[in-house]
């Protein structure tokens, strides 16, 4: 059906991993699977960084953000969200005029200027399994509320 990307944190890897497979079973695909990736471990950031695996997986994601027609920001949470945030600016950047992205996100909506791109708000991934109207080939708004913040 749609090439998905799910945006989250680490430590909700296997409540994002759970939902995929939900949306899969829906015959959707996920761009990248980096909740199954295995921890890095190091004795600091810098080393972290520097950490071939972690560039390797920086690369997988940045292009699974751009094929992908549908960003989903799981805000967990709400706490520490640097990351998925970061995601979030890289797919707003690669939303270029010719293919519109739909950005749905996931949780306790945000204020900040930074959302105004988020076509729908779910309050959980119940919510949104429940509500297949987010899915539309066509880019159409969404009869489901649009709340935001």
């Amino acid at each position: 059906m749609s090439l998905v990307y799910i945006a989250g944190q680490w430590k909700d890897r296997q409540r994002i991993k759970s939902f995929a497979k939900e949306l899969k079973k829906k015959g959707h695909t996920i761009t990248a699977e980096w909740y199954n990736d295995k921890n890095i471990d190091a004795n600091s950031i810098e080393e972290w960084l520097k950490k071939p695996e972690v560039k390797k997986r920086f690369i997988r994601d940045l292009h699974a953000c751009d094929d992908a027609l549908y960003f989903i920001l799981y805000l967990g949470d709400g706490q520490n969200l640097y990351g998925c945030l970061v995601e979030l600016g890289i797919a707003y950047t690669l939303d270029y005029s010719d293919r519109r992205k739909r950005f749905i996100a996931i949780g306790k909506p945000i204020k900040s200027v930074f959302m105004q791109k988020i076509d729908v708000w779910y309050k959980s991934f119940n919510d949104m399994l429940k509500n297949e109207g987010w899915i539309n080939e066509l880019g159409e708004e969404d009869e489901k509320s649009n709340e935001k913040p």
